[in-house]
């Protein structure tokens, strides 16, 4: 976890859940991985319900132990129903352009997790879109390669465009077998780069989403608005206080 204290901060059970559909879709039983992972299947009942931080990290990792798959977060995220992530699937499904999306994934990440942030910085050509916890510090192996894999897979499905990267960088070392990696993304691949990050090119930006609904847009962005606004205010200050010193110290 790079050091940061993830059980400090929370997971939202909707971050869990495209895990467990790509388990079944990948005919594994996710009641068993969840079991063994501490976790329960009820658990993951309301998209909002709170986890500790480290949950998601822990289910990847007790996947990848009972599955043998050490590409474990690419071969999910290649298969997970991506609408499970609800607010967060359909604020980006129903944004104008692709850039517009993947701004609104950046503005909701806390619907997520507490800990982490989306960073995007434009860049002449493009954007280059950073996730990191508190403190800068990585997703480990499994997390980011389901992270960067679901952003391009979802991106490829609102626009309708199987577009590039122009870049794909990994903070941890290169798996011995990449060749998945390769094919899905076609882009150069970085790894023991110190950062998880994905290079979109602004003809990609450009993209209209083609299904876009602006009036649907409109109403997902002012409840995801309200959540978020929930989450900021919830819990005792003292609680509140002490999940914020937790995230930033290291």
């Amino acid at each position: 976890n790079g050091g940061v204290k993830q059980s400090a901060v929370r997971i939202t059970a909707r971050a869990l859940k495209p895990l467990v559909s790509g388990l079944q879709a990948l005919g594994h039983d996710p009641g068993t991985i969840l079991e063994d992972a501490g976790l329960s299947e009820s658990s993951l009942d309301d998209p909002d319900g709170w986890l500790p931080g480290n949950a998601g990290a822990t289910l990847l990792s007790t996947a990848a132990r009972a599955t043998g798959d050490e590409n474990i977060g690419l071969h999910l995220a290649l298969h997970a129903d991506l609408r499970t992530l609800d607010v967060l699937y359909y604020a980006l499904a129903n944004s104008a352009t692709l850039a517009d999306g993947y701004a609104a994934l950046a503005r909701y990440q806390r619907l997520i997790h507490e800990g982490s942030t989306v960073q995007i910085d434009r860049y002449p050509g493009g954007a280059l879109m950073r996730h990191a916890f508190a403190g800068g510090f990585p997703a480990p192996r499994y997390a980011a390669d389901f992270i960067l894999t679901a952003w391009v897979r979802a991106g490829r499905h609102i626009t309708g465009v199987g577009w590039t990267p122009a870049e794909v960088r990994f903070a941890h070392a290169a798996a011995a077998d990449i060749e998945d990696h390769e094919r899905f993304f076609g882009a150069p691949l970085r790894f023991s780069c110190g950062e998880n990050a994905l290079a979109v090119p602004t003809a990609a930006l450009e993209l209209p989403c083609s299904d876009a609904n602006p009036v649907l847009a409109s109403v997902i962005a002012r409840h995801a608005a309200d959540r978020i606004g929930e989450i900021a205010g919830g819990g005792s200050f003292v609680a509140r206080a002490r999940r914020e010193l937790d995230a930033q110290l290291r």
